[in-house]
């Protein structure tokens, strides 16, 4: 048997260290919990295989995860660069605000940004992926929800930028998380008698203290909208319905995460007609003009599902 003392059993049957799941004890020199969103955040790249670039020709995507609220974004970009980092970081936290600490893999990219920031930041084991585990499971949580978004809709796989984008804003006015906390709503409640409560939340309302408010499509489904710009409009004929056929592929966000209050859609025909995906033109419309078309059952319809 292994002797921890032993000098020829330390050379000769050393193994990794296990990455233990974190349990609610906490060592005395330990970074203490999140108690806002920002406090701390950890951030991993997304690198596509040769061939697998977006529409765009994005080839990498950062995952960025806060710790309090469990808001997930990623950020689809053409290079893996610490410009590219910057502006994901920046756009991540919202404006006039700052990071409290960022955890990373330490790649050159994301230190050069990090230092350009001045935001505290520290880095797991090298080469040691299961030591950044929370950064780990965001990046696989997102490939596996663009996957089955993509599956989903029939799109082809050069949409994967707005499909990892609409994923992960889906995942955070949806999923009902457990956290750590108590979710903001009901720390601001009096406690009195009310019974023990699991304390669970969706992203969104962790963050901005509210229920999303917007309409929730999934990905590829069938949408009708009222055309704007002045080349759909002319399309359309002249008596009869004033809506286009679409598709539904995303909510626009502004710099912090929110949500404009547009939606983004393809139109049906333009998609059906053009002979290369670069043509398509994503186009962004009002919420309240964008209409969800549903079968008999009453369930969403995927068009492009052959």
């Amino acid at each position: 048997p292994k002797d921890p003392d032993c000098p020829i059993c330390q050379k000769s049957k050393t193994m990794k260290a296990r990455c233990s799941r974190k349990t609610g004890e906490s060592k005395p020199d330990s970074l203490p919990k999140p108690k806002a969103f920002g406090e701390f955040i950890t951030a991993d790249h997304i690198i596509m295989n040769e061939g697998n670039e977006s529409r765009n020709h994005d080839r990498v995507a950062l995952v960025v995860q806060d710790s309090y609220s469990y808001w997930l974004q990623a950020y689809p970009a053409q290079h893996k660069s610490a410009d590219e980092c910057f502006a994901a970081f920046r756009r991540f936290i919202g404006v006039g605000k700052e990071a409290g600490h960022c955890y990373t893999d330490g790649s050159e990219e994301l230190e050069a940004s990090l230092k350009k920031l001045q935001w505290p930041h520290d880095t797991s084991t090298p080469r040691r992926a299961a030591a950044n585990g929370l950064a780990e499971r965001g990046v696989q949580r997102t490939k596996e929800g663009t996957s089955a978004l993509l599956v989903q809709a029939g799109l082809d796989e050069q949409w994967w930028d707005l499909a990892m984008t609409c994923y992960c804003f889906l995942r955070n006015i949806v999923d009902e998380l457990v956290l750590d906390t108590l979710p903001v709503a009901l720390r601001k409640q009096e406690h009195g008698d009310l019974p023990e409560q699991i304390p669970c939340a969706t992203a969104y309302k962790q963050r901005f203290e509210a229920d999303f408010r917007g309409p929730i499509y999934p990905f590829g489904a069938k949408i009708t909208y009222k055309p704007s710009s002045d080349k759909d409009i002319d399309d359309m004929p002249k008596l009869g319905t004033k809506l286009r056929d679409g598709v539904f592929v995303g909510y626009d966000q502004i710099v912090g995460g929110g949500w404009s209050g547009d939606l983004l859609v393809l139109d049906a025909m333009q998609l059906g007609s053009v002979e290369s995906i670069h043509r398509v033109y994503v186009r962004r419309i009002k919420a309240e003009e964008v209409f969800a078309v549903m079968n008999d059952k009453g369930d969403h319809i995927f068009p492009l599902i052959t």
